[in-house]
């Protein structure tokens, strides 16, 4: 059941004065007589919340807590039957969002595939950075106009994992990435590597502003790789010079 169908029926039985029970995903939800007498009179919110009623009950278990996301205060008899309009305006919403997030999504591999059918100089180049015994470094400091792409973010993973564990993981985002965030599938592989987040020898520094690589506050005795990608291609005097 939908979460919509089940506010629905809610305030079905507040008009109709009918105590009922409902079964919301297996969660048994009783609409009882004292329950239709506290909330018969109230206004239904024009803001209902469709996504935290769905969550206090199927996560959280409870049910009188989410009664307050669909009435509001009191308000003339029958002034629930707005309630339809309230629902529609939250699952519009609702659907308008995940619109809006997906096509950002689609944008950013959109624009990430295109990077991808150039030279193909960042992904080599992250393929140097993460193959075992190839490139030796401590900390890694990049400078980057675009900081959004997937092989950067991936980069950052080399705190917690080692190199081979972080080519293996961005190739299962490459295989899947369609179907997967980068922040949920590279958490979810440290969670399972490792569980504490106990750090790697390796830094990793990222940027967009060429000023923040202050290269006096660089530690020497450590083994600095510094790393300029697309910076001549943008013109960006700053870093040319």
């Amino acid at each position: 059941m939908k979460p919509e169908t089940l506010v629905m029926k809610i305030i079905e039985a507040m008009e109709t004065n009918s105590p009922t029970l409902i079964t919301y995903n297996g969660k048994k939800v009783h609409i009882t007589q004292k329950i239709i007498d506290k909330y018969k009179h109230c206004k239904v919110r024009d803001d209902i919340d469709l996504e935290r009623i769905d969550e206090n009950l199927t996560k959280k278990g409870g049910f009188l807590p989410f009664l307050p996301l669909i009435f509001a205060g009191l308000a003339a008899a029958g002034a629930t039957a707005g309630g339809a309009a309230g629902i529609a305006k939250a699952v519009n919403d609702k659907k308008a969002e995940a619109a809006a997030n997906a096509e950002a999504r689609r944008h950013n591999l959109a624009m990430e595939r295109e990077a991808r059918g150039g030279s193909g100089k960042t992904h080599l180049t992250f393929n140097m950075l993460t193959t075992p015994n190839l490139l030796d470094f401590d900390s890694l400091y990049i400078y980057t106009t675009t900081p959004e792409q997937s092989y950067y973010q991936f980069l950052k993973a080399l705190e917690y994992l080692p190199k081979k564990d972080v080519q293996d993981i961005f190739q299962y985002y490459e295989e899947n990435e369609e179907e997967v965030e980068i922040k949920d599938i590279i958490e979810n592989f440290i969670k399972s590597k490792n569980p504490s987040f106990n750090p790697t020898d390796i830094k990793v520094f990222l940027t967009k502003n060429v000023h923040d690589l202050d290269l006096s506050n660089i530690d020497s005795n450590r083994k600095n790789l510094i790393l300029f990608d697309d910076c001549v291609a943008q013109r960006n005097q700053t870093v040319q010079q």
